[in-house]
């Protein structure tokens, strides 16, 4: 390896730590902070009239699931921390948690809007979703298909290589898998954990505003058509957010495929920014929904707003009772 390519190679590398290491103490716990946030606010009595709150904070915890694996991932990556995740736990574990979580967002996000289509569309059957144990249910019953479809990952193994650079020579743990695991887990998972519930999320968004245009209900033509372009909008963005780390998937499958590839450091860093990127990009989403709702949701920007006054109004009484017991 020449010098230039050393050069950039170590570059490449420098702007990764940095931002592995913003993004750590940034994106990552302000949208913890953000989705507890909005589990407050779905929480609260006009949210929990409906389904919906179910489906919501459903939502945000996968969401906080989400940032701290990819949190953990982070600090893997970030050389200052001692913590190595592809050993043998890791490669099965993180692996198998990681992409659940991912492909969770998907299928929650079309149970939502499949809820939203029956509620606005057909109000007066489908009464089994109604009920909120059921749509629980329902729930835990995604997150055991999940777990099934992402079983492959527990027969991931993990091994040592050595990486030769100009200065150094460094012992890596990369994970592997014969090409016919890798391939079949990364299939199953993109077609049926990412791909297929994208395509039905749009379809129910294009037959939820067909039927809104077609409606002959004139009151609530323009409520329903706006929380059905709002809809669209979101799936829109979240499908945008989510195509980078789809892409990191199918890389780190070659990867596990041919994990000699690993020892080219020039390839391997710039895997390395891209897939700091792909998780940065996809957390944005995980991270921010609450200005979302707060921009496009007025239901939801109310109840913020009241309770927030609420909260402040409740530690201005505690000063005062506290100041008062002080005199």
């Amino acid at each position: 390896m020449n010098s230039s390519i050393q050069n950039t190679f170590e570059r490449r590398n420098q702007i990764n730590q940095t931002l592995l290491i913003v993004a750590l103490y940034s994106i990552i716990p302000l949208g913890i902070i953000f989705n507890i946030t909005q589990i407050f606010v779905y929480l609260r009595r006009k949210f929990t009239e409906t389904t919906m709150s179910v489906y919501c904070t459903a939502i945000s915890i996968n969401n906080i699931l989400v940032l701290i694996a990819t949190g953990l991932r982070f600090i893997a990556a970030i050389k200052i921390y001692d913590y190595e995740e592809n050993n043998y736990i890791g490669c099965k574990l993180a692996s198998f948690f990681i992409r659940v979580v991912f492909c969770a967002c998907t299928w929650l996000n079309l149970l939502f809007t499949l809820d939203r289509l029956v509620f606005i569309l057909y109000p007066q059957r489908f009464k089994y979703f109604r009920n909120k144990i059921n749509v629980i249910k329902l729930i835990i019953y995604v997150y055991a298909f999940l777990s099934l479809l992402n079983s492959p990952s527990f027969f991931i193994d993990s091994s040592i290589i050595e990486i030769k650079s100009l200065n150094s020579t460094e012992l890596n743990s990369v994970c592997t898998a014969s090409p016919e695991l890798s391939i079949t887990r990364e299939v199953v998972a993109q077609l049926f954990g990412i791909f297929m519930p994208f395509i039905l999320i749009f379809l129910s968004n294009f037959e939820l505003i067909r039927k809104v245009i077609n409606s002959k209900k004139k009151v609530s033509l323009v409520r329903d058509m706006h929380f059905g372009i709002i809809l669209v909008i979101s799936n829109i963005f979240f499908l945008i957010t989510f195509l980078p780390f789809s892409g990191l998937l199918m890389i780190i499958m070659i990867i596990t495929v041919n994990p000699t590839i690993t020892l080219n450091p020039e390839i391997m860093s710039i895997v390395a920014l891209y897939e700091t990127n792909a998780f940065i990009i996809a957390c944005y989403n995980y991270s921010f929904g609450l200005f979302v709702q707060i921009c496009f949701n007025k239901l939801f920007r109310d109840e913020f707003y009241t309770m927030f006054i609420e909260l402040n109004g409740f530690v201005k009484k505690n000063r005062l009772n506290a100041s008062s017991t002080q005199n």
